[in-house]
């Protein structure tokens, strides 16, 4: 699940700093969550010594998958690939690191080809605004349950 609401910059274009008319941001469509299927190819599975009595299981591995970009008003398909880390704990439990890039189809509310850059008033469509290809890092930490 991703953060919806407008960040401090979203807020300060909606309130007009440093531009000359208000750009509000909330009303166009935004992605609300991601869903992947992945699959993972381990590339290296070995031991680290954390301390002299302590040794942990590791394991890096690539992934790469297919899913959907939940927008407000449609689903998109979107793929991801990248780079992960468990760090074993025991036999059940792990410490999961994962660097991603996702990349999906969506809205451009900052194009201004179609919309009033104002934007101001009623919540707009999708279909409203001009499509453009998105390409968005995730660094995600998780505490993974293995069975």
């Amino acid at each position: 699940m991703l953060k919806t609401g407008l960040s401090k910059a979203g807020t300060d274009l909606k309130n007009g700093v440093g531009i000359v008319s208000p750009f509000d941001a909330s009303l166009a469509p935004t992605v609300e969550s991601m869903f992947f299927g992945n699959y993972q190819f381990s590339a290296y599975y070995g031991k680290i010594n954390v301390s002299k009595q302590f040794t942990m299981n590791l394991s890096l591995y690539g992934l790469a998958g297919v899913g959907l970009a939940n927008w407000s008003d449609k689903a998109e398909i979107a793929i991801d690939f990248g780079l992960g880390q468990r760090l074993y704990i025991n036999s059940s439990w792990a410490l999961r690191l994962d660097l991603m890039m996702a990349i999906y189809k969506g809205p451009d509310p900052t194009a201004s080809n179609k919309v009033n850059h104002e934007l101001v008033g009623d919540r707009l469509d999708s279909n409203q605004f001009e499509s453009t290809v998105y390409f968005r890092p995730f660094l995600t930490l998780a505490l993974a349950y293995l069975f």
